[in-house]
């Protein structure tokens, strides 16, 4: 390598000796501008090996008193000066100072144009609040997957009963929904629980469509009896909030708790926007209980049967037609007791069958 004028001298003066006896002769060559300094005005080539002269391939560095000359040679296009250093420099560090270029250029162009640059900021600046005031944020992401769950009832049975009349038959049409990745289906005892898990990105109201189509396909199918319903919209994750009514004074009862929190508070949760589902536990549910005597059942030739359809048509109400009487209409209907309903103990023993009017007795 040869990098000084000296040296190309000493070179020079070696092919001398060797060229002495043979005619001078002149050979152009295409060189390639490794470098330029502007500061030392040193400019660096590279030449491909030269077979007249017997030189081999050479990057040789050469002082230049003419500082156009340097420009010219480095505004072959894959050369640029950087103003920093002095120099010019290859591709690559022309990138880093046609970028510093372009940012001088912008924070010229921002400082005459004041104005357009503060519109925009209060512009930008707006809508990134309105789009915090409008993104929700939730404390725990719901990442489940899209899933429906359809619960039957099936009162009585056992977990095998229900597992061949009810779980069967829905899981096996369930298969068929479009965007159905997973069925899986659970027998307990009286319930059956179908989960229909869909497709990523799925829409949840849209699976909870196509599961309602299917279900009404098979429902035909079901024993009597067993009733499917759909679950909430809403997953295990989405249970956020989880309260206890409870009554220091003493005065109300566990049944009577509960039918508070079934009748009012229920209802009144529900009308929040957001709340899916008021799932209530614990507590008592209101019921009355009718505890039959076999031995009077037998003594009065009486099935249960008859017992239960009794104790229906006692709670029925039949409507009839409208008399016009002066100006005024009056309904006509039938009650099944002067009550209207069963809703005390005592109207229970005045149900009376076709056989027998006294049959159950208060425990």
């Amino acid at each position: 390598m040869i990098d000084s004028e000296s040296n190309v001298d000493s070179a020079l003066a070696r092919m001398d000796e060797r060229v002495a006896d043979k005619p001078a002769t002149s050979v152009q060559v295409a060189a390639i501008v490794r470098a330029i300094d502007m500061t030392k005005q040193k400019i660096t080539l590279y030449h491909e090996p030269i077979a007249e002269w017997s030189w081999p391939a050479m990057t040789m560095g050469f002082a230049v008193d003419n500082e156009e000359l340097l420009v010219g040679c480095g505004g072959a296009g894959h050369r640029c000066h950087d103003r920093r250093t002095g120099r010019w420099n290859l591709r690559h560090h022309c990138r880093y100072a046609e970028g510093r270029a372009m940012i001088a250029g912008l924070i010229r162009w921002s400082i005459h144009n004041r104005f357009l640059v503060l519109l925009a900021t209060g512009f930008l600046v707006a809508w990134g609040l309105y789009s915090i005031s409008q993104t929700p944020v939730d404390a725990l992401p719901d990442l489940s997957d899209v899933q429906v769950i359809i619960k039957t009832s099936y009162p009585g049975q056992a977990p095998q009963v229900v597992d061949d009349q009810v779980t069967y038959p829905l899981t096996t049409a369930m298969l068929a929904v479009p965007k159905a990745v997973t069925v899986r289906g659970y027998s307990f005892f009286g319930d059956s629980f179908v989960y229909i898990i869909f497709e990523d990105g799925t829409d949840l109201y849209w699976a909870r469509s196509r599961v309602l189509e299917y279900l009404s396909q098979v429902a035909g199918q079901l024993p009597e009896g067993a009733t499917p319903a759909l679950g909430p919209d809403a997953t295990g994750v989405g249970w956020v909030y989880e309260y206890a009514l409870v009554d220091r004074t003493g005065q109300h009862d566990l049944s009577e708790l509960r039918s508070i929190q079934d009748w009012f508070l229920k209802f009144e949760l529900q009308t929040v926007p957001g709340v899916a589902e008021v799932a209530t536990i614990g507590g008592m549910v209101k019921q009355y209980q009718v505890v039959l005597d076999p031995d009077k059942l037998r003594a009065f030739d009486l099935t249960l049967a008859q017992v239960k359809s009794a104790i229906r048509a006692g709670n029925q109400e039949t409507g009839g037609s409208v008399i016009e009487m002066g100006e005024a209409e009056y309904m006509v209907r039938a009650s099944g007791l002067p009550a209207k309903v069963l809703t005390t103990w005592p109207q229970f023993p005045s149900v009376s069958t076709r056989k027998a009017r006294q049959y159950c007795s208060r425990t």
